[in-house]
């Protein structure tokens, strides 16, 4: 017997009847406002959502085969740097991110690379300031060990802007280091082939406090600057994007970072193609933020960075870091560096979502968050253009105003436990005890002597109320 199409016999709802069952059932005496959820950004979520009639059509990644997982190192440290380094591409790092706040001298740098295969080692390198130095050291070390430049692959994240923006000072615009730039780009091109070098940290604005609008309009037009630059000089577009790569932040919302991740790839490939049809995607890594990670109940830390790893891959980041979970007590042990090597590695063998190029695609809800995350940052982006771009509005103090005053929303939520972090501002240990666990702190923050402008500094959500819980324990010892 032939099983009937018995689903004909029945009308199929509407989105207005299925409102208005919801009304009726959830809203007697209320109003259909309270049922919707405002984000940072000013998106008001709704509790259902049907097929758009608008088709989303995400650019694929830079890297067709599979997000590229991150080894953090910390060369504070160079001996354990170079073991966590040679310890992580034997255990299933694709690829290390190797900081610190400055450039070691020659003894710890010899002693970071030492016995490394960098034949077939992809590196990054962030040392903050002394990150134009790197390139030259790099150069070097290469040459040194006669490895071919074919296999010379890796990062330096040389992002003029963001560091001028930690800083207060910009001691790289245009018109004071033309030659440099140009001397800098040329011996990338000649020596380092398989090299990043020009870097859009929208990351870094994000730990001061931007919100995802925020952050995908500053990072989309701190690569539009680098191309104006580039291109003034003579570079064509093809070249200057094939040394760029844009990092963005994760934070702890899972939907709303999906789909921020899916709306950076279709803002950057928007913004290439104004210069050339011909453009590759810039790749776009991900990193997970320190803002929302506590000193206290530490192992909530590593909750956030799980969930966060998961978002991130399913909506398409080309490289994903995740930072050690005790890096707020300062340098991470072999511990913590392992965990943060892990929990990408396995999302990426038990769920396998790095393997498809849109795995959010079809969702209604986060084709919504897409739509509406694509339409705000390219406006944002616009509003930015129009005051003179990245350099214009920082120097202005543009965007430092805007920033700070997201930055201070979201402490105040914070405070008022709107905004709430497990293990910090709700359900506390209070008779936790940390303050001899807490080493030496690493930071890559800069403030420039002189500052021409205010600088945009970066502050984690529980920072001050951490600092109370150690003064208050500190007395009582």
């Amino acid at each position: 017997m032939l099983m009937q199409d018995v689903f004909s016999d029945f009308d199929t709802p509407n989105p207005k009847q299925w409102w208005d069952e919801v009304k009726k059932q959830l809203l007697p005496d209320g109003t259909p406002s309270s049922l919707l959820t405002p984000t940072a950004e000013n998106i008001l979520v709704q509790p259902m959502y049907f097929a758009s009639e608008q088709e989303i059509n995400v650019p694929i990644p830079a890297n067709l085969k599979s997000a590229t997982l991150y080894q953090p190192a910390y060369a504070d440290n160079p001996v354990l740097a170079n073991q966590t380094i040679r310890e992580g591409i034997t255990q299933g790092a694709d690829a290390i991110w190797i900081t610190a706040a400055t450039l070691p001298d020659e003894n710890d740098w010899q002693t970071l690379m030492k016995d490394l295969p960098l034949a077939r080692l992809n590196l990054a390198f962030d040392f903050g300031e002394s990150n134009p130095s790197v390139i030259f050291q790099l150069i070097t070390h290469y040459k040194q060990h006669a490895i071919p430049e074919k296999n010379r692959t890796g990062a330096v994240w040389f992002a003029p802007l963001s560091m001028a923006l930690q800083m207060g000072h910009n001691d790289y615009s245009p018109q004071r280091a033309e030659r440099f730039y140009r001397t800098t780009f040329d011996s990338v091109q000649a020596d380092l082939p398989g090299y990043r070098f020009l870097h859009a940290l929208p990351y870094h604005h994000r730990e001061a406090g931007a919100n995802l609008v925020q952050e995908l309009a500053l990072g989309l037009s701190e690569m539009a600057t680098y191309l104006d630059w580039f291109t003034d000089w003579g570079y064509s577009p093809q070249d200057v994007a094939a040394r760029m790569q844009m990092v963005l932040g994760v934070g702890s919302d899972y939907f709303m970072e999906m789909a921020k991740f899916r709306t950076a790839r279709i803002l950057t490939h928007r913004l290439l193609t104004a210069w050339s049809e011909e453009i590759a995607p810039v790749p776009i890594m991900a990193m997970t933020l320190m803002r929302n990670k506590s000193m206290y109940d530490i192992h909530t830390n590593l909750l956030r960075a799980s969930t966060e790893a998961l978002s991130v891959l399913i909506g398409g980041c080309d490289a994903l870091c995740v930072r050690p979970y005790t890096e707020t007590w300062g340098l991470p042990d072999e511990q913590a560096l392992r965990l943060a090597r892990n929990i990408p590695w396995i999302i990426r063998h038990e769920a396998y979502v790095d393997m498809v190029q849109d795995p959010a695609a079809g969702a209604y809800y986060i084709n919504e968050l897409t739509n509406q995350l694509t339409e705000k940052s390219w406006q944002l982006f616009l509003d930015l253009e129009a005051m003179g771009g990245f350099e214009q509005a920082m120097i202005k103090g543009a965007i430092q105003k805007m920033v700070t005053a997201q930055d201070e929303k979201e402490k105040e939520a914070f405070r008022q436990m709107k905004r709430i972090m497990v293990g910090t501002n709700k359900y506390p240990l209070k008779e936790e005890k940390i303050s001899r666990k807490i080493s030496q702190a690493h930071a890559n923050i800069f403030l420039h002597p002189e500052a021409d402008f205010t600088p945009l500094t970066a502050e984690r959500l529980s920072q001050k109320l951490d600092e109370v819980r150690m003064k208050t324990e500190s007395s009582e010892n």
